[in-house]
């Protein structure tokens, strides 16, 4: 990862450590590999390969409108009911131009975890 990216990682990090602190709620998918992110129907620039969008699930016997809630009072720049999950991301859609995605998801692109 570039030196210049890792500030907007570690922001997203910790903003996502303390949703879950707060909500107990469950990741269910975060950096993708470009593969991944086509398998599983991805947006071709999601943030998934950047390192700053997760997608969770509330923790049991809370709601999907409390881990929302908590959601956009961290701060996110996007939060989104996929019905299934919830996807968070640090920045709103369309703001990062095109040149992070070429320098970031080029040759040793991301692996999934």
């Amino acid at each position: 990862m570039p030196y210049w990216w890792e500030p907007y990682v570690r922001a997203f990090i910790g903003g996502a450590q303390q949703l879950i602190a707060a909500t107990g709620a469950q990741p269910t998918s975060y950096i993708r590999s470009v593969g991944h992110n086509e398998a599983v129907g991805g947006a071709v620039n999601s943030q998934h390969l950047l390192g700053t969008a997760l997608d969770l699930v509330p923790a049991p016997g809370h709601s999907w409108a409390e881990l929302q809630h908590a959601a956009r009072a961290i701060g996110f720049g996007a939060v989104i009911d996929e019905k299934d999950h919830i996807h968070v991301q640090l920045f709103a859609a369309g703001v990062i131009p095109q040149w992070v995605y070429d320098e970031l998801v080029g040759p040793g692109a991301p692996v999934e975890i």
